[in-house]
């Protein structure tokens, strides 16, 4: 097994800046940017490569922390295959949790910064050079990512040419996560994500078949019904199950005991497991420039509009830097101009007053002679 410091030597000297991607070097625990000027920060020997860092601790959490909901799924078996496949070179497991496995080839990257986790990054702002990985490995992440498009661009800039990405989601599975549960997909809007590569295979793998989803939505439906309702529930027919819900679908279901029992769901049960969901927005009667950044009008221009808008602080925090250093010069200079002025006039002072005094007396030793002078030409005539 590589040791984990030796580990991190490698993994430094693939990491790039996540907003302009150019080298980055870490000094006194952070990492500066060569290019854009960002910088970020490490923390327990872990590089916290987020831009524009989100309001979370990012302090080591505990396996056992109560407070984070830790996903700590092995590794599936396709994923263990491309593991061993590429054990010379590189695999990102994008989206790791909690995850206690440890492999040399493995990078581990995460949004919290739990144990294994190697990198804390976004996956919409990949933090490594292009044409990296032999693999990716992304498990139980897409339906929680906010832009997947932008994520599937990332993953295709990182992966070499030839590389493989294996993809589990969601698609028939109630709400559940954190921070937030976006999206779940079909099989084709799946691989509508991924259509600019090539497909090697597609389906769903023993564990997502429909016997889970029908165990995992009925888990939820029981886990907020009380005693008697739930009683009720497990004892009855799955005959007569199905007779409540067409019972209910035809409106008839005011008679049916179990059918309104199923119609009696807490609101929480029905954000979990809703069969659909539903909006009513208004059009807002003026848009804040809040409003127009945060509306793409293309999934990748979000990316640009973010490393332009950085970047351009950046440049203007730099420029505001050397003007307030060039002032500090200016007066510097100034109070040294006006201090040589002061020794310039003083010396001039002391050579006028020296030169005041020869002429003086000059002057007075012409007198004495014209006065010698004077007094011989009296005596004689």
């Amino acid at each position: 097994m590589l040791d984990k410091t030796e580990k991190q030597k490698r993994i430094i000297s693939i990491i790039c800046c996540p907003l302009c991607h150019a080298d980055m070097t870490l000094k006194n625990n952070q990492w500066y940017c060569s290019v854009c000027e960002e910088h970020y920060p490490q923390v327990a020997q872990t590089p916290i490569l987020i831009h524009k860092a989100k309001a979370h601790d990012y302090s080591l959490i505990a396996a056992d922390d109560p407070d984070y909901p830790i996903s700590r799924h092995d590794y599936a078996p396709r994923s263990y295959e491309l593991i061993h496949q590429f054990a010379d070179g590189w695999v990102l497991d994008l989206g790791s949790g909690g995850r206690d496995k440890y492999h040399d080839n493995v990078i581990q990257l995460d949004i919290f910064n739990f144990p294994n986790v190697e990198v804390v990054a976004v996956g919409e702002f990949l933090p490594f050079k292009d044409n990296t990985f032999d693999g990716v490995i992304c498990q139980a992440v897409f339906e929680h990512l906010q832009y997947p498009q932008v994520v599937v661009m990332e993953i295709e800039r990182v992966l070499k040419p030839g590389g493989l990405v294996k993809v589990d989601t969601a698609f028939l599975h109630p709400l559940h996560g954190y921070p937030q549960h976006y999206f779940n997909a079909t099989r084709y809007g799946l691989l509508q994500w991924f259509h600019q590569f090539e497909i090697v295979w597609s389906g769903s793998e023993p564990y997502q078949m429909p016997w889970i989803m029908f165990d995992t939505i009925m888990d939820v439906y029981l886990h907020e019904m009380d005693v008697e309702e739930k009683k009720q529930l497990l004892q009855a027919r799955l005959v007569d199950l199905l007779q409540a819900t067409r019972d209910l679908k035809q409106g008839q279901g005011e008679h049916n005991p179990l059918s309104q029992i199923l119609l009696n769901t807490r609101d929480n049960t029905t954000d979990m497991i809703a069969a659909g969901v539903s909006a009513l927005a208004r059009k807002k009667t003026s848009s804040s420039e809040t409003d127009k950044a945060n509306t793409p009008k293309t999934v990748y221009s979000l990316r640009i509009a973010d490393q332009q808008a950085i970047i351009s602080e950046n440049k203007a925090a730099r420029l505001q830097q050397e003007l307030d250093e060039a002032r500090v010069v200016a007066q510097t200079l100034s109070q040294q101009l006006h201090i040589k002025q002061q020794v310039i006039d003083d010396q001039a002072r002391q050579i006028a007053i020296s030169r005041g005094k020869f002429f003086w007396y000059l002057w007075l030793g012409i007198r004495f002679v014209a006065r010698k002078v004077l007094h011989k030409w009296r005596h004689h005539t």
